[in-house]
């Protein structure tokens, strides 16, 4: 599988694009509008009690190996 690369000048000229000529776009909403804008990582630590350390030893080379695996 061949990566694609973009600038960040070819991002924002693609929602330029998006927003000039009125199309819609789907983005990623909550069910609830009270709801914060969370990274996963904040998610994870609040509702397991995982300290920083955990996180970046013990889940993110799990992520990591599943990530490579399915770009193989």
């Amino acid at each position: 599988m061949a990566d694609i690369q973009y600038t960040w000048t070819d991002y924002k000229n693609w929602v330029t694009t998006i927003v000039t000529n009125n199309y819609s776009f789907l983005c990623r909403g909550h069910a609830d509008s009270n709801w914060k804008l969370q990274t996963t990582f904040h998610r994870t630590v609040k509702y397991n009690n995982y300290t920083l350390d955990y996180y970046n030893q013990s889940i993110i080379p799990v992520i990591h190996s599943e990530i490579c695996a399915m770009r193989d």
